[in-house]
């Protein structure tokens, strides 16, 4: 994994944190059910407005053999890295990176994750955590977020694991600030929508 842009974080105090890809996992729950079909009719009429003005295309991951499929914004800087993909929001905001692993190899490159942002002086607050688990487009997923802080003062991270098949698992590092997440919630969402299993 290479070292992301810096980010341009504005300064805010840390608060509880949950990330944009536990947000689509629970964002039905509690609700009734004429509510989440208002909720699902609406955004059928407005996404495809959204999606045609805003996404630049469908990205494979792996790219030669692919488990699944993300759209990201025109703007946004998106290339493959060591087998992965690496993506910094137009106002370098917020980082993701996306990487595919055998259930047998997550284990380490988890840790090759947390060591990655050590390394880049990102502290978490450990009392911040939040955890989700649930379905993602059909795929098994789980969810873990933080507040903490990095160089540039308060951010936002998370590690999320998606099973697009039994056997492998999506790594997904998603590292933000505050602002930014706020600003990019509307493209957050449509990308973590777009992310499904491979035809």
């Amino acid at each position: 994994m290479i070292r992301p842009p810096a980010l341009k974080h504005c300064h805010s105090d840390a608060e509880s944190h949950t990330s944009p890809v536990a947000i689509q996992l629970t964002r039905d729950r509690g609700k009734s059910e004429q509510i989440v079909r208002m909720k699902k009719l609406l955004l059928a009429l407005l996404l495809p407005l959204f999606i045609v003005a805003a996404q630049a295309g469908e990205f494979k991951l792996p790219k030669d053999k692919p488990l699944i499929t993300a759209t990201f914004p025109s703007d946004w800087k998106v290339k493959y890295d060591e087998g992965g993909l690496d993506i910094t929001s137009a106002d370098e905001e917020i980082y993701i990176y996306m990487d595919a692993h055998d259930n047998g190899s997550i284990d380490k490159a988890i840790k090759d994750t947390i060591d990655y942002l050590k390394k880049e002086k990102v502290t978490i607050d450990k009392g911040t955590e939040k955890k989700s688990e649930g379905k993602l487009n059909g795929m098994d997923a789980a969810d873990f977020s933080w507040s903490g802080k990095d160089k540039d003062g308060a951010c936002n991270v998370s590690l999320s694991l998606i099973a697009p098949t039994k056997d492998k698992l999506i790594l997904l590092l998603y590292w933000a600030s505050p602002e930014g997440e706020k600003k990019n919630a509307a493209a957050l969402k449509a990308i973590i929508g777009s992310i499904k299993p491979a035809a």
